[in-house]
């Protein structure tokens, strides 16, 4: 045993942040590492810096994007009881906010659909990249924002 060098250490963390250590561990440690601990630090930033309906907005995308459920704008604006204006002004300044200016925090879909009368509707959808979802996850229960 003391000729074989040791793998790993041991570090006391106290149990209110063992959640938050363990997914930095393993995010360090991942092939993307150094990208994801930067994506978390930066996710974290704009949460904390976010109003109410931004964040309420973000955990319901990373919401529906972790149960592979589809979510639409208006579904969105009616659960905060807002309009779909103030949903996509919050969409737009969280783009602009963006991590990365080449990649959106949360996707916009525009599906139409044409129904049997010849009316055609558009229906936006959002989305969000399943990693980005699970950080976007820890800096609100970091944040200790309750779901709803």
């Amino acid at each position: 045993m003391l000729g074989r060098p040791m793998r790993y250490v041991m570090v006391p963390v106290p149990s209110e942040h063992v959640r938050e250590v363990i997914s930095l561990v393993l995010l360090k440690s991942s092939s993307e590492g150094k990208n994801a601990v930067r994506d978390l630090t930066r996710i974290r930033k704009l949460v904390s810096d976010s109003n109410g309906v931004t964040r309420a907005v973000l955990r319901l995308v990373a919401d529906a994007t972790v149960e592979d459920t589809p979510l639409s704008v208006a579904a969105v604006a009616e659960q905060l009881h807002e309009d779909e204006t103030t949903i996509r002004g919050v969409l737009r300044d969280l783009d602009m906010r963006a991590l990365d200016p080449d990649q959106a925090l949360v996707r916009v879909h525009d599906e139409s659909v044409v129904d049997a009368h010849g009316r055609r509707t558009r229906t936006s959808y959002l989305t969000m990249p399943p990693r980005r979802a699970e950080l976007v996850h820890d800096a609100l229960r970091a944040l200790d924002v309750p779901s709803q």
